[in-house]
C-alpha cells in the first residue's frame, strides 16, 4: 500500500503534524470540484482522458441524469463513521452523452480514497469504464498525498475481482478487520511496463487549479488587474514561509542579485558561499564586482560548514550565502549566531527548500534575505520564477525599489537609484498560486518517495542516501546519494548504467571554486571535492510510483552486485 510510517520530527513551528493541533472542522476534500457556478466552469473542471472522454464533476443544479439508463456495476454501503468527503463524477463523451457514474469517498483521518459506487450505461464497452477509473485515480494520485486507494469487493464475485485486478488492484490478505462478506483491494498506481520509457530525474505535479487560475489571469489579468495574481502570490507565499515581506521575481538568481545589490555588495567586498551549489549562488556576487569566497561543506549534510566560514572571515567579508542543498536545511542556528557575532549579513539561498525546517526554524525566515525558485524542476513550479523574502521593512523598501529599475515611488518615471529588472508575469504568478495551495501535499509526496528509496536500498552497503537529521525536516526535493568509496569513475559508470535502463540521473554539483570563470585560484575543499566526485541525484519527480522507485533501486543494487 502507499501508506508508510513517517519518522517523528521535533518540528514545533510547522504544520505537518496535524495530530497535535486543536481539532477543527475538516475542509471538504473535493471542494474544488463542487465549487462550480456555471456550465463552462463545470467542463473546465473536468478530467480529460483518451482525448475524447471526460470525467465531469456531478452537479445536480447544472446536470440532469436519467438514472434509469444506468445499471449498478458496483456498490458497497460504507458504514465507516469517520470524517469523510463524497463526490460523484460522470463519465461523458465529447458529444456530452453520459456513460457512467463513479462515486468516491475521501477518508480524512486515513488520507485514503475509497471507490464507493459505480453505475454504468448498459451496452457500453467496459474498456471505457476501465480507462475512466484509472484516469480518475491517477489524477488524485499525482495531485494529492493519498495514503491509499481502496475498494471492497464481495467475496466469490470473480468477474468483478478480475475487472479491478486488470486495473492494478491487489488483494490485501491481511485486512481481516473488514466484514466477512468482502475482500479488501488496494491500488498503487496504473499498471506500467516500467523501464520501457525513461524515468526522469525531476517532474512537477500540476492540477486543474493551476490551469484555471492561469486561464483567469489570461482573460482578466490586464489593465487595472495587471498584477492581481502577483500581489496575491506575494501575500500568500510570505504567510506560508512565515516572513513579513515577499517580492516575486523571474528567478531565484534574480532574487539573489537583488539581495546582493540591496546589501551594497560592490568591488572589493567578499561574500562567503558553499563550494557545492549551483553557480548562480556565487555569480550574483561577481555581477556586482564582489569576490565569492568558497567555504567547505559538511560531510553529513552537504551544506556550508560553519567552522569553515569562520576561518574565511576577513575585514572585506560583507555577507554569507547559505544554501539549503536539495531541500536539506543548513545549520540556521549557528549561521545566525555567526552573522551576528561578526556583524555580517546572512542570505539564505532556499531555491529548493520550500517547507524545509531546521530545529523548528522554517528555511527562509532566519537570514536578512532569502531566495526561492519556481524553476520547472523545483517543488513548486512556474516554468521560471522566484521569490525574495525578508522580515526587515528597511531592506524590503530598498529591494522593492531596486527590483523596479530604481524608480522613485513618489515621482513618475524618475530613476534615482540602482535598479534591476527580474519580474515575474501575472500569468506565471497565477500558476504558482495553484501550486501553493498543494505545497504541503507535494512535500509529503516527496518525503514518501525518499522513504521508498530508503526501503529498497537499505541492504546496499555501497551507497549512502543524503538523509535529514533528527532535528531537521527536509522536503526531499531531490533524493541524493553518495558512493561510499568516493569513486568518481564508479559514479559516472552508475549514471551510464542507469541511462541504459531508461533511468535518468545526474551528478551532484562539482566544487564550483574549480570553474575556470573566476579571476583567482582557490584552495581545494576536500569534502566538497569528495561529494562532488562521488554523488548523484536520483529520479525524484513528484508523480513517481512505488513500483518505479523499486525498479530504479533494483537496477542500482544489480549494478553494485
Amino acid at each position: 500500500m502507499l501508506h508508510l510510517n513517517e519518522k517523528n520530527n521535533i518540528i514545533t513551528k510547522n504544520n505537518y503534524d496535524r495530530s497535535k493541533k486543536p481539532k477543527t472542522k475538516e475542509k471538504d476534500f473535493f471542494l474544488f470540484f463542487k465549487n462550480i457556478s456555471n456550465i463552462q466552469e463545470l467542463w473546465m473542471k473536468s478530467i480529460v482522458f483518451n482525448k475524447k472522454y471526460f470525467l465531469v464533476p456531478f452537479n445536480t443544479k447544472l446536470q440532469s441524469l436519467d438514472l434509469n439508463t444506468f445499471y449498478n456495476f458496483h456498490y458497497i454501503n460504507n458504514t465507516n463513521k469517520s470524517k469523510k468527503s463524497n463526490i460523484r463524477f460522470v463519465v461523458a463523451n465529447q458529444e456530452g452523452s453520459f456513460l457512467a457514474l463513479i462515486s468516491l469517498i475521501y477518508l480524512h483521518q486515513k488520507k485514503s480514497i475509497y471507490i464507493n459506487k459505480i453505475d454504468y450505461v448498459r451496452g457500453k464497452s467496459h474498456k471505457i469504464l476501465s480507462n475512466a477509473v484509472i484516469n480518475l485515480l491517477e489524477y488524485f494520485r499525482k495531485t494529492f498525498y493519498i495514503n491509499n486507494f481502496q475498494i471492497l469487493i464481495e467475496k466469490n464475485n470473480s468477474k468483478k475481482e478480475q475487472f479491478f485486478k486488470k486495473l492494478g488492484f491487489k488483494k490485501n490478505i491481511n485486512a481481516a478487520f473488514f466484514t466477512k462478506p468482502y475482500n479488501y483491494f488496494y491500488w498503487q498506481g496504473e499498471k506500467q511496463q516500467i523501464g520501457k520509457k525513461i524515468i526522469l530525474t525531476a517532474g512537477p505535479s500540476v492540477s486543474l487549479s493551476e490551469s484555471l487560475k492561469t486561464l483567469d489571469a489570461v482573460k482578466h489579468g490586464w489593465n487595472k488587474n495587471w498584477n492581481s495574481s502577483i500581489l496575491d502570490l506575494e501575500k500568500n507565499f510570505a504567510k506560508y514561509i512565515g516572513v513579513k515581506y515577499a517580492i516575486s521575481t523571474s528567478s531565484c538568481t534574480g532574487a539573489l542579485h537583488i539581495a546582493m545589490q540591496s546589501l551594497n555588495i560592490s568591488e572589493g567586498d567578499e561574500v562567503i558561499v558553499p563550494d557545492i551549489t549551483w553557480v548562480a549562488t556565487a555569480r550574483v556576487v561577481s555581477y556586482l564586482g564582489g569576490t565569492p569566497i568558497f567555504a567547505e561543506i559538511e560531510k553529513d549534510s552537504w551544506n556550508i560548514d560553519v567552522l569553515s566560514i569562520e576561518k574565511l572571515i576577513t575585514k572585506k567579508t560583507k555577507a554569507i550565502i547559505a544554501v539549503h542543498l536539495y531541500g536539506n536545511p543548513a545549520n540556521l542556528t549557528q549561521l545566525k549566531k555567526l552573522s551576528s557575532k561578526y556583524k555580517i549579513s546572512l542570505v539564505e539561498d532556499a531555491a529548493p527548500a520550500i517547507g524545509s525546517s531546521y530545529n523548528g526554524l522554517r528555511c527562509g525566515t532566519v537570514g536578512d534575505f532569502s531566495a526561492f525558485s519556481f524553476q520547472g524542476a523545483k517543488l513548486m513550479v512556474a516554468g521560471e520564477g522566484g521569490m525574495l523574502c525578508t522580515n526587515s521593512l528597511k531592506l524590503y523598501k530598498i529591494a522593492k525599489k531596486i527590483s523596479d529599475h530604481g524608480r522613485n515611488p513618489n515621482k513618475t518615471f524618475w530613476i534615482d537609484g540602482p535598479g534591476l529588472k527580474y519580474k515575474i508575469s501575472n500569468i506565471q504568478a497565477a500558476f504558482v498560486l495553484g501550486q501553493l495551495e498543494r505545497v504541503t501535499d507535494m512535500i509529503l509526496m516527496k518525503r514518501r518517495i525518499f522513504n521508498w528509496y530508503k526501503e529498497f536500498l537499505q541492504k546496499n552497503i555501497y551507497l549512502s542516501l543524503l538523509e535529514e537529521k533528527d532535528y531537521t525536516y527536509s522536503n526531499y526535493w531531490m533524493v541524493s546519494a553518495s558512493i561510499n568509496n568516493n569513486s568518481y569513475k564508479k559514479r559516472d559508470r552508475l549514471i551510464e548504467y542507469l541511462k541504459k535502463n531508461n533511468i535518468d540521473s545526474r551528478p551532484v554539483f562539482s566544487p564550483i571554486s574549480k570553474y575556470p570563470i573566476w579571476n583567482k585560484k582557490y584552495i581545494t575543499n576536500n569534502i566538497a571535492k569528495m561529494i562532488g566526485c562521488s554523488s548523484l541525484n536520483l529520479p525524484s519527480g513528484t508523480n513517481l510510483t512505488k513500483n518505479e522507485v523499486k525498479y530504479i533501486c533494483e537496477k542500482i543494487n544489480s549494478y553494485f552486485n
